[in-house]
């Protein structure tokens, strides 16, 4: 369906490669998610000035993600449940507008490397979901330019080590998932309930770490209608029923429900 500026093709059967008519002048948003199209996103996307959305979710489109699909007027690009591969570059990360930019979302695919640090210099930003990846290193530390009045951020089911950067006792979390990587150590905001827990009924998932730090007591006394999950424990190796096989090609299962951002009030759709 073609009216107003976007194109919808969503929820149908559609496959074979990118279909090039989407990259028509004064198109804004482009929907081609639940089908199984393929093969690779062209570059003409560089040159949709208007561009707002790019959805191309729960597809079969391969190869790395091109460092033109950014655009300086995206305010959302929704890549999750493809076979994409690879790092994301900093080319892919310079061509978007920090201004601009709401919501991004690469999970459920096979991209690996350096954590993308660029989520922290986004300020626009409302949803940061990269999990169910291969990304590794250090979350950093530089949060700070986080200002959205709510975030969405799960980097859940990677293979991210260090400490939970301890600026994030200042963001406006709805939903905080780091559980499922190898992070080693709590800070010192996670000695009290976080603010985001108490006062906004938020969501935080820490389980299937390696953290050495004493379980803080509010892990057991908080209200569990606001905590998914505070596994504050455990000092050791994953096994293997806290964490799948690195090495394998299989995805691992998927974040639990609350993880659908659709339902989430306020976020970009």
């Amino acid at each position: 369906m073609i009216s107003l500026g976007n194109i919808d093709l969503s929820h149908n059967s559609f496959s074979g490669p990118f279909p090039n008519f989407t990259c028509s002048t004064g198109i804004t948003d482009i929907n081609l998610s639940y089908n199984m199209f393929s093969g690779t996103i062209p570059s003409c996307l560089a040159s949709m000035l208007g561009l707002q959305k790019i959805i191309l979710s729960h597809n079969t489109f391969p190869g790395s993600i091109p460092a033109y699909v950014g655009g300086r007027t995206v305010s959302k690009l929704d890549f999750s449940y493809n076979n994409f591969i690879g790092n994301i570059s900093d080319t892919v990360l310079g061509s978007f507008n920090a201004k601009a930019l709401q919501y991004f979302d690469v999970s459920n695919n096979f991209l690996e490397g350096p954590f993308p640090s660029f989520c922290a210099n986004m300020p626009a930003l409302t949803t940061i979901d990269l999990s169910v990846n291969r990304f590794n290193g250090s979350i950093g530390s530089t949060w700070d330019r986080l200002i959205a009045p709510y975030l969405y951020l799960n980097i859940s089911y990677n293979n991210l080590i260090g400490n939970i950067p301890a600026n994030f006792e200042y963001l406006n979390f709805q939903t905080l998932d780091l559980s499922f990587n190898r992070l080693d150590d709590l800070p010192d905001f996670l000695s009290y309930p976080p603010r985001f827990l108490l006062d906004f009924g938020g969501v935080l998932a820490l389980q299937c770490n390696v953290f050495c730090s004493p379980q803080p007591a509010w892990c057991l006394s908080v209200d569990p209608t606001k905590l998914y999950q505070a596994n504050c424990s455990t000092c050791g190796v994953h096994t293997p029923s806290c964490r799948p096989d690195s090495s394998s090609s299989d995805r691992p299962p998927p974040p639990p429900s609350y993880t659908d951002k659709w339902l989430t009030g306020g976020l970009v759709t």
